[in-house]
């Protein structure tokens, strides 16, 4: 096995480590503030398409409904010729 030398590391070294980390702590910090606004506005394109989608719902469901009643109403007048 290799006699390893002692390491010595200088206020130097760990100054620019520490620097190094804090720019990597700022890069790290700008992602996540794009992510969260990314997250924000695709929530609220959520909350969009949702209430279009609700809006859509109410106006259609009439339409089987009078439909319905229209096919009833020209049954009954069928019917009153029919027995006249």
């Amino acid at each position: 096995m290799p006699d390893l030398e002692p390491v010595q590391i200088g206020v130097r070294e760990l100054y620019e480590e520490l620097i190094g980390l804090r720019q990597e702590v700022v890069a790290l910090r700008a992602e996540l503030a794009r992510r969260g606004d990314a997250d924000e506005r695709r929530d609220a394109d959520l909350d969009d398409h949702e209430s279009r989608i609700r809006n859509l719902e109410r106006r259609q469901w009439p339409l089987p409904s009078a439909a319905a009643i229209i096919a009833l109403a020209g049954l009954i007048l069928g019917l009153v010729q029919l027995l006249q």
